[in-house]
């Protein structure tokens, strides 16, 4: 679709905005652009065809395609693409197609996106896969985003939100889930772990890495996503893992995606283990009821009790 859209239809439009990110690998939470944006259409089954039993798919769902053209134009380009004015000051070329630069697409999302997935989006420019995603013509640090926001003109629209969203993110987190976790636990109260800190496992002798940990007090938090379910091996690895970690004196909590819905249960259970270990911790319960993951398009609507 975007090959067909720059080169037959719009040619030298950029793609831009949620459009960009998706190509380039930038988070983006399920809910945008209709729950589509960030893959490519999925052909959905529908009905059962007697004849072979095979699956008859229905039309596929398309995501809407984002542009940037120069101010003066406004082509028509039919109703899944939708046109922004204004070439964007940085772009480049992506996989063969001309996008706007991750620092432009930070601005572009900053109108579009709720406090918490920009955070996770600006997160995860700065993982360590995306780190050289400027084409080399940007270090993509945290410091290097900070810098371009700065010189911005004043009253650039976003420039609030995304200044915001600077002083939450960090450096070397690898997944959204990570993001919206660290947000959450640092919303009810609790210090701040660190990031992905690596750790020495004693019974494998490997490096492993915790989500987010307190160091001093050897308490860690793991997020556990579907991917830990995709098979035997794949447990059998973790509990090794766990294993080794617990061997070497830490103390961790899962979390999983329904504790990013409703945090209580995990969070009485982060707030045992920290108590036990010296953490310092938020009264109990003083959580309660708070929508924790602020502008969080995915779950905001569902957290408060």
């Amino acid at each position: 679709m975007c090959h067909v859209l720059q080169t037959q239809v719009l040619p030298g439009v950029v793609l831009s905005h949620t459009t960009a990110a998706a190509l380039m690998g930038i988070a983006l939470p399920a809910s945008a652009d209709g729950g589509i944006a960030f893959h490519l259409p999925r052909v959905q089954p529908g009905r059962i065809d007697s004849r072979t039993g095979a699956a008859v798919p229905r039309n596929p769902l398309q995501p809407p395609l984002h542009v940037r053209v120069p101010a003066p134009h406004h082509p028509a380009a039919g109703p899944r693409v939708r046109v922004h004015r204004g070439t964007p000051e940085l772009r480049l070329q992506h996989d063969g197609f001309l996008v706007s630069h991750p620092l432009e697409v930070l601005w572009e999302l900053a109108g579009l996106l709720g406090h918490s997935d920009l955070v996770a989006a600006v997160d995860s420019i700065l993982s360590p896969r995306a780190r050289q995603l400027g084409g080399g013509r940007h270090l993509l640090t945290r410091a290097a985003i900070r810098e371009h926001v700065a010189a911005a003109p004043a009253g650039r629209r976003g420039s609030r939100a995304l200044r915001r969203a600077l002083s939450d993110a960090r450096e070397g987190v690898e997944s959204p889930a990570e993001t919206y976790a660290r947000l959450l636990i640092v919303a009810a109260g609790f210090p701040e772990p660190t990031v992905n800190l690596p750790v020495l496992d004693v019974l494998s002798g490997k490096i492993r890495r915790i989500d987010g940990a307190y160091e001093a007090q050897r308490v860690g938090i793991e997020f556990d996503g579907d991917v830990h379910r995709t098979g035997r091996s794949v447990w059998r690895e973790d509990e090794k893992r766990r294993d080794g970690l617990a061997a070497s004196g830490w103390l961790l909590r899962r979390m999983t995606g329904a504790d990013l819905v409703h945090p209580d249960e995990f969070l009485t259970r982060l707030h045992r283990s920290c108590t036990e270990r010296g953490v310092p911790v938020p009264p109990v319960g003083s959580w309660r009821g708070r929508v924790l993951l602020e502008g969080a398009m995915d779950y905001s609507g569902r957290m408060a009790r």
